[in-house]
């Protein structure tokens, strides 16, 4: 765990600093977590994690394609996913977007971006309903500031809640 949160503090640092994860990082958790599904599991093991990690990355890339995530946080979200067991991965999933929708409501009340959101969604909803076709979602608001919420906190958050035994 201790190694997972390590490689977590990386991307948090670098998510909240420079709005992207590294690559690197990302392949370092990758090689991270075979080590440790190999260590703990065998082969087996090893080779489930990275077929997890695999899934979760093909379930989230659609939202990589319409722009409502990035690609360091699928990319280290298939991962966390991987350092889990098909039966703790879900727990994982729920207290990581319980975090990451408690972040976006802050980060609305904070920058008072609510409205605008808001009303950013519906225009996106209905566009996407009288067209037929589903555009990229901007992250960014009127005042051309990001509006983007950044979830290498939220990861982290829930790698300590769930691997620490809280969850």
């Amino acid at each position: 765990m201790a190694v997972l949160c390590a490689v977590l503090a990386g991307a948090c640092y670098f998510d909240y600093r420079k709005s992207r994860i590294p690559n690197w990082l990302c392949m370092v958790g990758l090689v991270c977590c075979f080590v440790n599904n190999y260590r703990a599991i065998g082969m087996i093991g090893a080779v489930a994690g990275m077929a997890q990690t695999l899934f979760f990355i093909l379930i989230m890339f659609p939202l990589f394609r319409l722009g409502m995530l990035g690609a360091g946080d699928v990319k280290m979200l298939g991962v966390c996913c991987g350092w889990f067991s098909q039966e703790g991965v879900w727990p994982f999933l729920a207290v990581f977007l319980s975090a990451a929708g408690i972040v976006s409501m802050i980060h609305l009340i904070v920058y008072r971006d609510a409205v605008s959101r808001l009303q950013y969604l519906s225009a996106y909803i209905r566009g996407v309903c009288r067209g037929g076709s589903i555009g990229l979602y901007s992250a960014r608001n009127g005042s051309n500031r990001s509006a983007a919420v950044r979830l290498a906190g939220p990861m982290l958050c829930g790698v300590i809640l769930c691997r620490g035994g809280i969850v």
